[in-house]
């Protein structure tokens, strides 16, 4: 799809020099036409390779991107409260807490808040 249109998505994938996936990121547009100056992330990285800068890469080569291919102004992102490595990730890279939602999320029969970030870009 291309970019600009509703419905469009890109996705970086990290591998490591065995070809095995480390994590990855993507970005998409929102599925209104009047939201097409931002877009939203998600990303994940495999359990055996947090903590290691594969998240904090991903979201520079992410950013990278969107800057050379897009004209958005703002990437959003939802976060579970509870995912603090996550949270400090994000605010380290430049990711502001702008909403918080209780019980957003039913996940084995327990209610978790989620948190809804944005990045503003130059």
């Amino acid at each position: 799809m291309p970019i600009g249109k509703i419905g469009w998505r890109r996705v970086l994938i990290a591998v490591n020099n065995k070809n095995q996936i480390l994590g990855h990121i993507d970005v998409k547009s929102y599925d209104q036409k009047h939201t097409s100056h931002r877009a939203i992330l998600g990303m994940g990285v495999h359990r055996d390779h947090r903590r290691q800068g594969v998240g904090g890469s991903l979201i520079e080569s992410m950013f990278s991107w969107v800057k050379a291919n897009t004209e958005l102004a703002q990437i959003d992102l939802w976060v579970l409260s509870q995912n603090l490595n996550a949270i400090k990730l994000y605010f380290k890279s430049g990711f502001k807490k702008i909403a918080e939602v209780e019980e957003m999320y039913g996940i084995d029969n327990k209610s978790y808040n989620a948190i809804l970030m944005t990045k503003e870009l130059e």
